[in-house]
């Protein structure tokens, strides 16, 4: 099984990282930390080039990411509150 943990914080050794750290404890298989605050993603600017194609016409980090997400079996979202 795959496993794909997106760590939202912006502080890599916070609680949050924390808890990941002992959630990937007890999972088994492959385990894939994003840390959100260090990827260069663009945000969307809504040209509609998805709709017609089958990718985003920014190239950028987000294109790996999509496919981390197709492939993982599991997908944890974690945020600081």
């Amino acid at each position: 099984m795959k496993t794909l943990i997106i760590n939202g914080s912006p502080r890599a050794n916070g609680d949050t990282a924390a808890l990941i750290g002992e959630l990937q404890k007890h999972l088994k298989d492959e385990i894939i930390v994003i840390q959100t605050y260090n990827v260069a993603v663009q945000p969307c600017t809504d040209c509609r080039y998805c709709w017609t194609n089958a990718a985003c016409a920014l190239q950028d980090e987000m294109q790996n990411i999509f496919k981390m997400i197709d492939e993982a079996d599991n997908i944890i979202l974690a945020s600081p509150i």
